[in-house]
C-alpha cells in the first residue's frame, strides 16, 4: 500500500483540493476568502518534485483534479440544459488546468523554491490568462479573479485606472506576500508590514479616488433623462410578442405615462424579420405609434434581424433605435456566447442549431439622442468585457444600456453576479448604466458602481420610470484598455524565451563536461 500511495503526491492533490474549496467559498459565501485562497495553490506549485510515479501518471492525476474541481467552482454560473452551455464551462475548465501546469512546468525548469522568480511567473501567467480570456473567441471571463468584488464597489473604485485585471492582480500579491510571509520566517516583520501595506492601500485609494469623483462633477457637465425601462418575465418559449404588443398599448392609454427613453430587452423582437420589412412588424408599428403620441422620445429594442449585404445574408442579435422620424438604426452584437450563440472557430464541424448568429460590423458604436447625447448599447454577453465596453465610450456625454435576456440564467445566483457584473462597468467607464432585461434584473447603476434602482425579480411585469444623468470624459482604463494584461504577456513571453535559452545552455555544458 505503502508502494502505491504516495505521500508527497497526497499531499499535492490535497493542497489544489483545500484551494478549490477557499475559491468556491469566495465565490457563494464571502468574497475576502480569495485573498488566502491561493495560499495552497502556491504551497504546491513551489513543492519540489518527491512522487514516486512516473511525470506521465502524475500529470494526468492532478490535471484531472484540477479538472473536476474547476468544473465544479464554475457550474453554478451555468445552470443550463444546453449542452454546448455546459461544453463551454468544460473547455474552461481544460484551458484553466493548462494553465496551472504550465506555470508548474515554467518554474520547475529552475530548481528554485520561495523566489522571486517562481512568484514572478505565477503572477504573469496568471494574468496572461485572463487577458487572453477578454481577448480570444473561446473566452470565458466571468470568474476572472478581480470579478469577486463585483458587489462591493466602494473598495474599487480604482478600477477605472486599471480594469479587472487591477482586481486580480491585488489578490494574486496578497496571497504571494501571504505565503511568502510564512514560508520565510526570517524576516517576518518585514514580510508582514508589506502585507498589510498590499491589503489596506488599495481600499484607501478608492475611497480618496470615490471622493474626488464626486467633487469633479458639476452641475453644467450632468444632463438628466427621464428613462422608462420593461422587466418582461417572459419566456421566449411564450407568445413574447403578443405579450409586449399588450404593454405597448397599455402605455400608450397611459395618460400619465411621458419620458424621454423607453427600453425594451434583448430580442423583444424575437423572431427574425428582414430589416426591409421591419415596418410590417406589429411590434415595431405598436413602438412608432406610442413614439408619434409624444409619451416616448427614442425607443431602444432589442431585435433579431436578417440583414441582405454583399450578396450575403446575416442573421443579427441587434438593438434598434427609433424616432419620430422614418428612419432608424441598429447596433449588432460582436462578442456571443461561444458554442451557444456562436460557433468559435475551429468548431465549424459542431452541428449547433442555436448558434446561428452573425458577426456584423456596424458603422456606429454608439447612438445619439436628440441632443447628441451618446447612448451606448452593449448587448448581454459583451457586458462581462470591460474592454468591449470602454471601446464604446467617447468623450460625448453618454449613458450605457445593457440588453439581456437571461433565459439560459437558471439560478438566482448567476443572474445576480450577472448584474452585479454590470457593476463593473460603470466603474471603469465613469457613465451611468441602465439595465433592460427579460429574466434578469432591470436595474440603473451609478459610476460609483452602485444600484440605486432595481427592479423586483418576480413573475411580474415592471415598468420602471427613473431620472438617470448622462456624464463626460474618458477614464484611464477605457482610454488604455486592458494595458495589465498586455505587458504581462510581453514579459512572460520574454522569460520565456530567456528560460529556455538557459536551459539549453545548462544542457550544453552538462555534456561539454
Amino acid at each position: 500500500m505503502h508502494n502505491l500511495i504516495d505521500k508527497g503526491y497526497l499531499r499535492g492533490i490535497s493542497l489544489l483540493i483545500l484551494s478549490w474549496i477557499l475559491w468556491y467559498l469566495s465565490w457563494k459565501v464571502f468574497p475576502y476568502f480569495i485573498l488566502v485562497s491561493l495560499f495552497p495553490l502556491l504551497c504546491f506549485l513551489n513543492t519540489k518534485r518527491r512522487y514516486k510515479r512516473t511525470s506521465p501518471i502524475i500529470i494526468f492525476e492532478v490535471s484531472l483534479g484540477t479538472f473536476i474541481c474547476v468544473l465544479i467552482n464554475t457550474s453554478w454560473l451555468i445552470e443550463t440544459n444546453d449542452v454546448y452551455g455546459i461544453l463551454a464551462n468544460i473547455i474552461y475548465s481544460i484551458e484553466f488546468t493548462c494553465l496551472i501546469f504550465f506555470i508548474k512546468f515554467i518554474t520547475s525548469l529552475r530548481k528554485i523554491t520561495y523566489s522571486l522568480y517562481s512568484y514572478l511567473i505565477l503572477f504573469l501567467s496568471w494574468l496572461s490568462f485572463e487577458y487572453l480570456q477578454n481577448i480570444l473567441e473561446i473566452g470565458f471571463p466571468w470568474i476572472n479573479l478581480g470579478n469577486i468584488f463585483c458587489q462591493n464597489p466602494l473598495i474599487i473604485q480604482w478600477y477605472a485606472y486599471t480594469g479587472v485585471l487591477g482586481g486580480t492582480s491585488w489578490i494574486l500579491l496578497t496571497n504571494i506576500i501571504f505565503y511568502h510571509t510564512l514560508s520565510q520566517r526570517s524576516k517576518l516583520k518585514v514580510s508582514l508590514l508589506v502585507l498589510v501595506f498590499v491589503l489596506f492601500i488599495p481600499p484607501l485609494i478608492s475611497f480618496v479616488i470615490e471622493k474626488d469623483k464626486g467633487n469633479s462633477v458639476s452641475e453644467a457637465q450632468v444632463k438628466n433623462y427621464s428613462i422608462a425601462f420593461i422587466q418582461t418575465n417572459f419566456n421566449h418559449s411564450l407568445s413574447t410578442d403578443v405579450r409586449l404588443n399588450n404593454i405597448i398599448d397599455s402605455l400608450y392609454n397611459d395618460n400619465n405615462f411621458s419620458v424621454d427613453i423607453l427600453t425594451l430587452p434583448e430580442c423583444s423582437i424575437s423572431q427574425f424579420v428582414k430589416i426591409e420589412r421591419l415596418s410590417k412588424n406589429s411590434l415595431f408599428i405598436k413602438l412608432k405609434a406610442l413614439i408619434k403620441s409624444g409619451k416616448v422620445k427614442i425607443i431602444l429594442t432589442g431585435a433579431n434581424l436578417i440583414l441582405n449585404e454583399d450578396n450575403r445574408k446575416y442573421k443579427l442579435n441587434a438593438v434598434l433605435r427609433l424616432d419620430n422620424s422614418t428612419d432608424y438604426k441598429f447596433i449588432s452584437k460582436n462578442k456571443f456566447v461561444p458554442f451557444h450563440e456562436k460557433i468559435p472557430e475551429g468548431f465549424s464541424f459542431l452541428n449547433i442549431p442555436s448558434a446561428n448568429y452573425d458577426y456584423y460590423q456596424s458603422s456606429l458604436s454608439a447612438f445619439r439622442s436628440f441632443d447628441s447625447t451618446s447612448l451606448i448599447p452593449v448587448i448581454c454577453y459583451e457586458s462581462i468585457f470591460g474592454q468591449i465596453c470602454g471601446r464604446k465610450i467617447d468623450d460625448n456625454r453618454g449613458l450605457f444600456f445593457f440588453f439581456s435576456s437571461e433565459t439560459d440564467l437558471g439560478s438566482f445566483d448567476s443572474k445576480q453576479f450577472y448584474l452585479s457584473l454590470s457593476q463593473l462597468r460603470a466603474i471603469e467607464t465613469n457613465r451611468y448604466v441602465v439595465r433592460a432585461t427579460n429574466l434578469g434584473f432591470n436595474a440603473v447603476i451609478n459610476h460609483y458602481g452602485s444600484i440605486i434602482t432595481k427592479a423586483p425579480n418576480s413573475n411580474s411585469t415592471k415598468v420602471l420610470i427613473c431620472k438617470v444623468p448622462a456624464l463626460s470624459g474618458k477614464t484611464f482604463y477605457t482610454r488604455y484598455g486592458d494595458y495589465m494584461g498586455l505587458i504581462a504577456a510581453i514579459l512572460l513571453g520574454l522569460i520565456l524565451i530567456f528560460a529556455v535559452i538557459d536551459v539549453n545552455i545548462l544542457k550544453d555544458n552538462t555534456e561539454n563536461m
